[in-house]
């Protein structure tokens, strides 16, 4: 869906997360709307968005920075050291799940 790049905000002097949106219609780089709901998303699961861009040719998302790893590189680790790697899923999907009414409550 697109790539990531960590970079400083000049202005507010903070890192945060730069998503370059690839592929996508002409509907996402028009999504006020959808942008403003995902801008007041507030819970632990959920990455805030700060901006949304859409520059002439690529839509771009200016998120928080959240230190750490990748879930794909959780779970290749998980599965070496145990071969469960379904005990990440298990972690995750309650918390993950408990942003639902943060969602919910935005809309």
């Amino acid at each position: 869906m697109g790539v990531v790049y960590l970079v400083k905000d000049r202005r507010l002097h903070r890192l945060v997360a730069l998503k370059l949106l690839r592929n996508m219609g002409p509907e996402v780089a028009s999504s006020g709307a959808r942008s403003r709901l995902l801008a007041a998303l507030e819970h632990e699961c959920i990455v805030r968005l700060y901006e949304f861009g859409s520059p002439a040719t690529t839509p771009t998302c200016l998120m928080e920075y959240v230190p750490g790893v990748t879930l794909a590189t959780r779970v290749s680790w998980e599965h070496r050291a145990s071969s469960k790697p379904l005990r990440i899923a298990t972690d995750i999907s309650p918390r993950a799940a408990g942003s639902a009414p943060a969602r919910h409550r935005s809309s």
